[in-house]
């Protein structure tokens, strides 16, 4: 019989899309493996998010909170394995699931997401290392060798098309921008002052009319659509992107699209710097701390600034995300898995 894998995640308006995202991309493979795929969670009545699920006809169940009452449900589905994508959910809700012989893989990003007992653990993040507190028993996929990416996203790699004209900026915070990060970089973008093209993706109204009411220069346009199923058709289209510290912006690396990187909530903090310090994509610092204080605000338009204007440094970026991000990731993370899914939950002490 073919494996049966539940993907555990939410999205919401609040909550963002980042998750599920990340979940149906490696549900991809794995159903193009002859997996049996279902969403254990909420799409959170986002549209775009809804649509996802839909487009891979991956059926999308309502999941308890309760860690027993999940691997109940996982256990009526006759799930072989869970795929737990979630920064909320009880402790031992791994723990349940591996009692009744369900294979876990636990997704991480550094601190956050850690806790869960699980077979396997991923932190797709460049600067991910081995957990040396897990036990022995638990393979840890770390690294940017494990980033997952959608079918989307991969077929358009190596895709970047020129343009004449002012450089073309794609500006996209998920897809709910949960933080309403758009209505204050864009500003910034159009204030440098730089000739350029902004392209918005939002899903909020009151976002795109005012985006699409700021006064621009003689060089410069904004214009606003919502949530793209071809998102990395749209990105390859740009000069560059300016993006959350997410699962997208791993998206803009793979696919060579130079970016600025902000941090909209805490647990982004450790994803920008590594961007940094890699050379993958330039830091404009805490959404929270650009709103509350003119020189940091400032400090990012002058990045956003230098961003538009220097194509050398575009150029550095875009060489350096393929080079170090080979799109094999989902592969890796689905043999490691279905391995697992073939042996039978670890034993762990």
């Amino acid at each position: 019989m073919s494996p049966r894998i539940g993907l555990r995640c939410d999205a919401g308006e609040t909550r963002g899309s980042g998750h599920v995202i990340r979940s149906l991309a490696l549900g991809e493979v794995l159903a193009d493996r002859g997996c049996e795929i279902v969403l254990l969670g909420s799409t959170g009545g986002v549209p775009w998010v809804e649509h996802q699920a839909a487009l891979r006809s991956v059926p999308v169940i309502a999941a308890p909170g309760d860690p027993v009452a999940l691997a109940d449900l996982a256990t009526e589905l006759g799930l072989d394995a869970v795929v737990l994508d979630h920064y909320e959910l009880p402790s031992d809700t791994g723990a349940a699931l591996r009692h009744r012989g369900i294979v876990v893989l636990a997704v991480r990003d550094s601190s956050w997401g850690s806790g869960q007992e699980a077979d396997l653990t991923l932190d797709q993040n460049a600067h991910a290392v081995p957990d040396p507190t897990l036990p022995a028993a638990t393979e840890q996929l770390t690294g940017l060798r494990y980033a997952v990416f959608r079918d989307q996203v991969l077929r358009h790699r190596g895709s970047r098309p020129d343009h004449a004209g002012p450089p073309r900026a794609l500006v996209f915070f998920g897809g709910t921008d949960a933080y309403d990060a758009a209505p204050v970089v864009v500003p910034l973008l159009v204030g440098s002052g730089a000739p350029v093209e902004v392209v918005v993706v939002t899903p909020k109204a009151r976002t795109a009319e005012m985006l699409i009411a700021l006064p621009v220069g003689a060089d410069q346009h904004v214009s606003v659509r919502g949530p793209v199923d071809e998102l990395a058709e749209l990105a390859v289209t740009c000069d560059f992107a300016v993006s959350a510290g997410g699962t997208a912006v791993w998206e803009l690396v793979c696919l060579g699209v130079p970016s600025a990187v902000v941090s909209v909530t805490d647990n982004q903090d450790h994803v920008v710097n590594a961007l940094e310090a890699q050379g993958l994509a330039l830091p404009l610092g805490k959404l929270s701390t650009i709103r509350s204080s003119p020189s940091a605000s400032a400090e990012a338009g002058l990045q956003l600034r230098r961003l538009a204007a220097d194509p050398q440094l575009r150029l550095d970026l875009a060489q350096c995300g393929p080079a170090l991000v080979d799109g094999l990731g989902r592969e890796r993370v689905a043999d490691a898995l279905l391995k697992r899914v073939a042996a039978g939950p670890a034993r762990q002490p």
